[in-house]
């Protein structure tokens, strides 16, 4: 099997679960029905009766027979407690972290102790893919379990995408859902949500990645890492980050921009909703529109944030739940060409090129309890 006129030719693998060669038919299955009259059919699509996946794809994998491999059942004992199975010595091995702990302890990281067949296409020029159940589809080619150095495209649909570092993700129409470091810590990996209304979370990060939000009203998300873009793009979007030093950039439309600690929040055009974090020292830009800075939400900050562009008249400064609810509550204190907003001894905001004498209650909005 050889490539060898770099055409990019595509080897597709398909790990169905349950699905007989009689199920194949032009009526219930024509999309299956027509590839499987273009590529190869066997008669008897199962290596044992009743049927269990993992065997199943393991003779897929290697083209062996059932047994050779050692797999025999969707159950396995590895004489050692798997970490993803609650410490199990007899996991339940449809699932691929599970196949994670049983791949390192054998050599390659692979418990079949053999290349895969499409691992062996794409080392010959072929682009690959396996789609299907987890477990039996990263049986398939185990190099590629950590989800690292893919560059992915989807078309229409809801489609879930799931990736490591190094990668690319553009989804396309649809409304999507991007998982960037959800198996392992990820870096240098950007994701287009595309079209519709998408979900693009950083689970978890080593390294700064980029997360594109496109058109339609899209959800980003860092849950723990820092140095990480997020850019909401057209639609009114909902960016939040859970880390620190990141910047969210919401675009067009009207937005939600939660930060984490000292991170810079960006409101772009539109009637936009800004949230400093409870560790404070975040840096607010609302942008064209008018614009709410809610600069203290359920607590006091720690260190006092930024409004760098409040429009008085236009713009809102927002306190809510931490017990002040009127105008009189606040001290405005001139510091340069700035005004400092202070409730009792704890700083809250600086807002920048403001004069404080120019403030009034009309510029405040006040809320007993958490927005």
């Amino acid at each position: 099997m050889a490539d060898t006129n770099g055409n990019g030719r595509n080897v597709i693998i398909f790990v169905a679960d349950g699905l007989r060669n009689g199920s194949v038919n032009p009526i219930d299955t024509p999309t299956l029905y027509s590839i499987r009259q273009q590529g190869v059919t066997f008669a008897n699509s199962h290596s044992l009766f009743p049927t269990f996946t993992t065997p199943n794809a393991s003779a897929i994998a290697t083209g062996h027979y059932l047994g050779d491999t050692g797999d025999f059942s969707n159950t396995i004992y590895t004489g050692f407690p798997s970490p993803n199975a609650n410490g199990s010595v007899t996991p339940f091995i449809e699932n691929d972290s599970v196949l994670g702990d049983i791949d390192e302890k054998f050599p390659g990281n692979n418990f079949l102790d053999e290349e895969s067949l499409l691992a062996y296409a794409r080392s010959q020029g072929f682009n690959t893919a396996a789609v299907g159940k987890l477990g039996p589809v990263a049986i398939q080619d185990v190099t590629q379990v950590n989800r690292e150095g893919n560059t992915i495209v989807t078309g229409k649909g809801d489609d879930t995408v799931i990736v490591g570092s190094d990668s690319s993700v553009s989804t396309g129409d649809g409304n999507d859902r991007v998982l960037i470091g959800a198996d392992s810590p990820a870096s240098n990996t950007s994701a287009d949500g595309g079209n519709g209304n998408d979900e693009v979370t950083v689970v978890e990060a080593n390294g700064s990645n980029n997360l594109f939000g496109a058109a339609g009203n899209d959800t980003l998300t860092v849950v723990e890492g820092t140095r990480q873009l997020s850019f909401g793009g057209s639609g009114n979007d909902t960016l939040t980050s859970n880390g620190s030093n990141n910047r969210l950039y919401g675009g067009s439309g009207d937005d939600k921009l939660f930060a984490g600690v000292n991170d810079s929040l960006f409101g772009g055009d539109g009637d936009d909703v800004l949230f400093a974090s409870q560790g404070g020292g975040d840096r607010l830009s609302g942008g064209a529109g008018a614009d709410q800075f809610w600069i203290a939400n359920a607590s006091l900050p720690i260190s006092k944030n930024i409004v760098t562009d409040f429009a008085i008249g236009t713009d809102k400064i927002g306190l809510g739940g931490i017990g002040v609810t009127q105008f009189s509550a606040l001290t405005l204190l001139q510091q340069g060409s700035d005004t400092l907003v202070k409730t009792g001894n704890t700083e809250l905001a600086s807002l920048v090129g403001i004069t404080s004498t120019s403030l009034t209650a009309n510029d405040f909005v006040f809320s007993a309890s958490v927005v």
